[in-house]
């Protein structure tokens, strides 16, 4: 049996709305949202490389100086690097070598796709978990290539240091 609809004369009969209609409706709305957040942090970020000044450049990696303005982190070829903490350099060349193992093994390409992943699957907790702890992993990695170059003990008090604000002696 169909169903019959009965309007006024000179109304239009509409269709209702069903809630398959309604959940892909929010899924797309979802999914826009989501983009639009990942497309602006992308610029912000862009936005900070062409601000920042090039330190130094080489084939393998371009050093920023941000003034303290960003943390000292990595994003593909770039190495932000935040001059005002007072590091030694002994544990420079441990810092400047974590960030370029993020380089290195391309754990901006992977945060990348996993961001992509995030924009369509936005909805579900798991890729947030996931995202957490593919970070963690590439820290991890990173860390331990870092203390390759002094003892684990020296690396774990500049990691304190830098995180806590802790100076061990």
């Amino acid at each position: 049996l169909e169903p019959i609809l009965i309007t006024a004369p000179g109304q239009v009969a509409s269709a209702p709305i069903s809630w398959g209609q309604i959940a892909w409706n929010m899924y797309f709305t979802g999914v826009l949202a989501s983009l639009g957040l990942f497309a602006y942090r992308v610029n912000g970020l862009i936005s900070y490389i062409r601000r920042l000044v090039v330190q130094e450049k080489t084939p393998f990696y371009t050093l920023l100086h941000t003034n303290g303005q960003l943390p000292t982190s990595s994003f593909f070829h770039y190495i932000f690097w935040d001059e005002t903490q007072d590091l030694s350099s002994e544990e420079k060349k441990q810092v400047l070598g974590h960030e370029y193992t993020h380089i290195r093994q391309g754990h901006s390409w992977d945060l990348l796709l996993l961001e992509i992943i995030q924009v369509v699957f936005w909805f579900h907790p798991l890729i947030y978990l996931i995202r957490q702890e593919l970070v963690n992993v590439h820290e991890f990695h990173a860390d331990h290539v870092a203390t390759s170059y002094a003892p684990k003990s020296t690396y774990a008090q500049l990691i304190l240091r830098e995180v806590m604000g802790l100076r061990i002696p």
